[in-house]
């Protein structure tokens, strides 16, 4: 198992794919719903907009996750780290790979950012990370092709991320990790062939 620390920044492309409207009503502490994405072929990225633009059940900054898992998809809802959990995407225990990630921040005043190692695409996107603003998602990976995730990478440009990944079959890749604020940390393996089935993180 291998894991990488470096403090290269480059901001990526992203790839709109569509734009939804953010949920009516004020916001409350359930866990916002996922609008499902499936993204068409050839293109591993996508942004979109964010169910919420905040909850009233953050007393700071938060970060949401939903992952695409291999015979279930989408979840009904993000799960998020302003309850005091962490943000997690894809199942554990169930032995399903990891497949494609949604992520967005609230409440953080920067830039959420990410990259996903797909197997046998590799890094995507190819020439950086793909950063949004708090309120708008970033997406990673894809649906339908059993193409599993294998590491990811996951920061903020001002505030402080802890991730840690959880490995198909193998479990989790050491403790959390939490580098400084804007400093890539890549959580899983890369060129062993080990599919992710759940990534857990949170903005401090």
């Amino acid at each position: 198992m291998r894991l990488f620390i470096a403090s290269l920044v480059v901001v990526g492309l992203s790839v709109p794919l569509t734009t939804a409207t953010a949920s009516a009503g004020s916001p409350d502490s359930a866990p916002p719903p996922v609008t499902a994405v499936s993204e068409p072929d050839g293109v591993h990225t996508w942004t979109t907009t964010a169910p919420r633009a905040d909850l009233s059940a953050a007393a700071g900054p938060y970060t949401c996750f939903a992952g695409h898992s291999q015979d279930i998809g989408w979840p009904a809802q993000y799960k998020c780290s302003y309850d005091g959990t962490w943000a997690q995407a894809g199942v554990i225990g169930q032995h399903k790979q990891l497949e494609a990630v949604q992520l967005y921040s609230g409440s953080t005043g920067g830039q959420t950012c990410g990259q996903a190692h797909l197997r046998d695409i590799g890094w995507v996107p190819a020439n950086g990370y793909l950063c949004v603003s708090d309120g708008a998602v970033a997406g990673f990976g894809t649906v339908g092709e059993n193409r599993p995730i294998e590491a990811f990478r996951f920061f903020h440009r001002t505030r402080q991320t802890c991730s840690q990944a959880h490995l198909l079959v193998y479990g989790p890749v050491d403790d959390y990790v939490c580098p400084h604020a804007n400093t890539v940390i890549t959580v899983g393996t890369v060129g062993e062939a080990k599919a992710l089935e759940a990534l857990t993180g949170t903005i401090l």
